[in-house]
């Protein structure tokens, strides 16, 4: 397996190095990462839309910090405008790009945001699972996996809403799955239940654990916090899952270097069966 982490754990230190701005260019993203050790780094659409027209560079900055782009995390806002044609549209040029550059996964946020005081219909549900297999199909074509990532506050947050979404007709074929059980502690239902009964779907996989006190859900170690990590990552181990596993999470007070050496520790001792490249 690979270890890799997503840009926005790095936010405040990267930006710090001088990258104030997300929608530039992250030299120093790319840097840092590679300084962590890290075999990957989880960039957003916009990010690598800043290097669309120059993708030797990219390229030659992977090249130096000894990495490369795990995948690109992308939008679905707009996978109910016009049939989702403008999503498909933007997914069509991330993927070119990534494949240009050596990246792996483009991962879809699980759909439009969930709106306040309504709900989606199974039709939205149709729609938005045909533009993500539109999207799937596409990135077949240029040799990236599609995976849908339910996401706290997203028409996809929950075990239940994934499986309306199947049902609606998303081709697992065509788009896997990305779990983080930490958007189902946010969203208030049983984190453990997608592992449990969709490992076998699973392709890309974020990392992370929180502790909830007073109200208030904050980052902590792995093996700290309220989440069984082994009772989350057997299931995938059972299917064979040999994918990125990706840090998605941070701790006040704690560096990015010290968590994610906490993180490689803790994976390395809890998991013995896993090879690491």
């Amino acid at each position: 397996m690979k270890l890799g982490i997503q840009i926005g754990v790095m936010a405040m230190e990267w930006r710090d190095k001088g990258d104030t701005d997300e929608r530039q260019p992250c030299d120093a993203a790319v840097e840092m990462a590679g300084n962590l050790g890290l075999e990957g780094l989880e960039v957003f659409e916009r990010h690598i839309m800043a290097y669309y027209d120059r993708p030797d560079y990219m390229e030659q900055i992977l090249d130096d910090a000894g990495m490369q782009l795990s995948g690109a995390y992308f939008p679905m806002d707009a996978a109910l405008t016009d049939g989702g044609a403008p999503a498909v549209e933007s997914a069509r040029r991330a993927c070119s790009f990534l494949n240009e550059v050596g990246g792996g996964y483009l991962l879809l946020n699980g759909g439009p945001p969930k709106k306040e005081g309504s709900s989606y219909s199974m039709d939205d549900f149709k729609t938005v699972a045909k533009t993500a297999n539109a999207i799937g199909e596409i990135g077949q074509s240029f040799g990236i996996s599609v995976v849908m990532h339910p996401h706290f506050k997203f028409m996809v947050e929950t075990n239940d809403d994934y499986e309306t979404i199947l049902e609606a007709g998303l081709n697992a074929k065509k788009v896997g799955l990305c779990v983080h059980a930490s958007h189902q502690v946010l969203a208030g239902s049983d984190p453990y239940v997608m592992y449990e009964r969709h490992g076998n779907l699973v392709t890309y996989v974020h990392v992370g654990n929180g502790k909830s006190e007073n109200g208030k859900h904050a980052g902590s170690f792995l093996g700290e916090g309220d989440l069984d990590q082994k009772r989350l990552m057997n299931p995938l181990l059972k299917e064979d899952f040999d994918g990125w596993i990706v840090i998605e999470c941070s701790q006040d007070g704690v560096s990015t270097k010290n968590y994610v050496a906490n993180t490689r520790t803790y994976l390395q001792s809890s998991f013995p069966e896993i090879s690491w490249e």
